[in-house]
């Protein structure tokens, strides 16, 4: 039932610009991002950031190859409270799901 319903929001979402232009050639995806980026810079005028103010940038290292614990620190730092939620999460269904179907001797 939830797979359905999952199929029928995913009719009513629209595609992100970058999954078009991989999807199809031509200019629409380009446009779409350039409409977004000018809606930016005019609310960063809008909002004080003044006329002649660069908008901020953010500058993207690529890697292409990860070392095996290369993120760890930083999954293991940022991440250490769900780890915890889901690993009570997963004992506790291991203890209900044997306290409920083993036979009881």
């Amino acid at each position: 039932m939830l797979s359905l319903i999952i199929l029928f929001m995913r009719l009513w979402l629209p595609e992100s610009p970058r999954g078009d232009d991989a999807r199809r050639s031509g200019g629409r995806a380009r446009r779409l991002v350039a409409r977004i980026e000018a809606d930016l810079a005019a609310r960063h005028v809008l909002s004080g950031g003044g006329s002649g103010d660069a908008l901020p940038t953010i500058r993207l290292r690529v890697r292409t190859a990860y070392a095996v614990g290369s993120r760890w620190p930083d999954v293991a730092r940022r991440a250490a409270s769900a780890h915890c939620v889901g690993l009570s999460l997963m004992a506790a269904q291991a203890f209900f799901y044997n306290a409920i179907f083993s036979p009881m001797r």
